[in-house]
């Protein structure tokens, strides 16, 4: 039983009965829109580099945002004005190459080269190799017999470049062994998924136009006192849904640090990298090796 002298439902005038509706679920929408002034989750692209961010976030309070990212990058192994490099580490390296290159060594890769080129087949090789050489048989010939076309030619050119300098140990025979790895890692893409977590905080004079942003909440950390100031901005809405970008940049607080033992901190990347949650590209990278990085 009802308590109260109201008047029958069908007696109240529609636009009454409207206002009691809209009064009982104003707190419901007015939520739901609050919930939507921040990002919830989706895909964004890096507009610098080839890379993308997947994101969720909820609301730990109404100021504060707590968000899980997984990073997937891809990118070329190498670069073409990489190579000056490659060869001046090359040369570093030689005086020790020619030191440590073996005889059986040498064996080895003249019996890869003839495999590779289709003269003789691994059962042949085991034969024409010293005893011990080869130390288990049954999986050499499994290995040799299991190997793609691709593989194949990788092995003939990386076999014919160290047959010949085995025979004639050069310093310009021994370049060309780095030259010809490094034709391969500019053909090589690097992938690699990074997880990391961050906190926001809603400032809302942020930017020049005072629109507000959720910043990251950071502190200095590590030798070098690197701070995050990675932010969301809201871009436009569709509808209910609003669109986010995303820039991630980080400080150096301590430039005169070592990150490592010969990296100093001054020389860490400091620039900004932009997000948008539109394609605004496409990538050609022109792969035809691919290798799965940690970083």
């Amino acid at each position: 039983m009802i308590v109260g002298n109201f008047p029958s439902s069908r007696k109240l005038p529609f636009l009454f009965l409207c206002a009691v509706v809209l009064l009982i679920f104003l707190p419901i929408f007015s939520a739901s829109a609050l919930d939507e002034k921040h990002p919830t989750n989706g895909i964004i692209y890096n507009t610098v580099e080839n890379s993308s961010l997947t994101y969720e976030c909820s609301l730990s309070s109404q100021k504060d945002l707590e968000c899980q990212f997984v990073q997937v990058s891809v990118r070329k192994k190498a670069k073409p004005e990489d190579l000056l490099k490659k060869i001046e580490i090359a040369k570093k390296q030689f005086p020790d190459a020619v030191k440590e290159l073996k005889d059986k060594d040498c064996e080895l890769f003249y019996v890869l080269r003839e495999i590779s080129e289709g003269k003789i087949t691994p059962e042949q090789a085991l034969e024409k190799t010293q005893k011990g050489l080869i130390s288990d048989k049954e999986k050499f010939v499994s290995s040799m017999k299991d190997l793609s076309q691709s593989k194949r030619e990788d092995m003939r050119r990386n076999m014919e470049n160290l047959s010949i300098f085995c025979k004639n140990r050069s310093e310009e025979n021994y370049l060309q062994i780095a030259k010809s790895e490094h034709d391969k890692e500019t053909k090589t893409c690097l992938i690699s998924a990074n997880h990391f977590s961050q906190k926001f905080n809603w400032v809302s004079d942020y930017g020049d136009k005072s629109h507000g942003a959720w910043v990251v909440e950071n502190k200095p950390e590590g030798p070098c006192g690197v701070v995050r100031l990675d932010r969301f901005e809201a871009d436009k809405a569709i509808g209910s849904i609003t669109l986010w970008n995303y820039s991630a940049r980080k400080a150096i607080t301590n430039p005169k640090g070592k990150a490592l033992p010969t990296f100093s901190c001054s020389d860490m990347d400091q620039n900004e990298y932009p997000y948008s949650w539109e394609k605004v590209r496409d990538y050609k990278l022109g792969c035809e090796y691919i290798d799965f990085s940690p970083i």
